[in-house]
């Protein structure tokens, strides 16, 4: 065995690792030479090395980057990182579940995934980097797991002048459902928003989670297609413009812990015949439900 810190090259079921820790027994996947990776690649828990069980830890930086025959790819319960471009370009993966332990996605990390349907972030996911789905225009299914910490969200593109809006890190998804059970950290402004759901014109129904005690700036504005908003827990405020343009939108529970409704949260909302909000409601916002039916 190599000394400790010195990274070792191991093949197992057709798949690169590299020994991270001769001290803890981890690894992470790393890249294949030539075409890369294709098929379906399942990476396990731990593999077994001179003897003994070394976990699976992360998939480095560049690991399957453009690695267009990889057709599908489940990632094990013990990865916690994910490195910048890992999936870069991997246009043939059609799901993929971030595991539960990954603390952080990379940037670029699947960029350029152009098949991707459905993606599940894990429960522990605290940042999101920038432009990690970029152009990943085919996914209708976004699944953000319940847990107690907040995700923070970098955008998926920046503006270049004063005039252009920034694109929330969803922004370039299809999306046709959703299920949100995290709270979330973003940036967003009239001139310069980085929204992750605005403007998800396919976007039909939508699941908050228990976590969600608060609908953020922007968040689901001009969602035009949304019909159907189900809140499992207390909504307390609904932030400034939260809600607005929804054109498709008729009726709306969020339970009757609603304390705080913003600025032009409802505002053109043509439709919208009837509103739940419960007897805690302390302060509407400046034309909040303008243009409302």
């Amino acid at each position: 065995m190599a000394a400790q810190g010195q990274a070792v090259d191991i093949v197992d079921n057709g798949v690169n690792y590299d020994i991270v820790s001769f001290t803890d027994f981890t690894c992470k996947v790393v890249k294949k030479s030539g075409n890369g990776y294709v098929g379906d690649i399942v990476i396990p828990d731990s593999i077994i090395y001179n003897g003994k069980a070394v976990r699976v830890i992360a998939i480095d930086s560049d690991a399957f980057y453009d690695n267009q025959g990889l057709s599908s790819i489940t990632l094990g319960n013990n990865i916690e990182r994910i490195g910048s471009g890992a999936f870069y370009g991997c246009k043939s993966i059609q799901e993929i579940v971030i595991p539960d332990k990954v603390k952080n996605i990379s940037s670029s990390a699947f960029k350029n995934c152009y098949g991707l349907k459905k993606v599940t972030i894990g429960a522990s996911v605290e940042k999101i980097d920038y432009f990690a789905f970029a152009n990943c225009n085919s996914v209708e299914e976004l699944v953000i797991k319940d847990g107690s910490t907040t995700l923070e969200l970098q955008p998926a593109y920046t503006y270049t002048d004063a005039n252009e809006r920034g694109i929330g890190t969803f922004g370039y998804f299809k999306l046709k459902t959703l299920y949100l059970g995290r709270r979330l950290n973003y940036t967003s402004d009239y001139d310069h928003g980085y929204s992750p759901f605005e403007a998800q014109k396919s976007l039909k129904e939508v699941t908050l989670g228990e976590a969600i005690v608060s609908v953020g700036p922007y968040l689901f504005s001009r969602c035009s297609a949304l019909e159907k908003v189900t809140s499992l827990g207390d909504i307390i405020t609904v932030r400034e413009y939260a809600f607005a343009s929804l054109d498709s939108l008729r009726t709306l529970n969020l339970g009757n812990s609603v304390k705080t409704i913003g600025d032009m949260a409802f505002y053109k909302c043509k439709k919208l015949e009837s509103i739940t909000l419960g007897d805690q409601l302390q302060d509407i916002g400046d034309e909040a439900f303008q243009g409302c039916s």
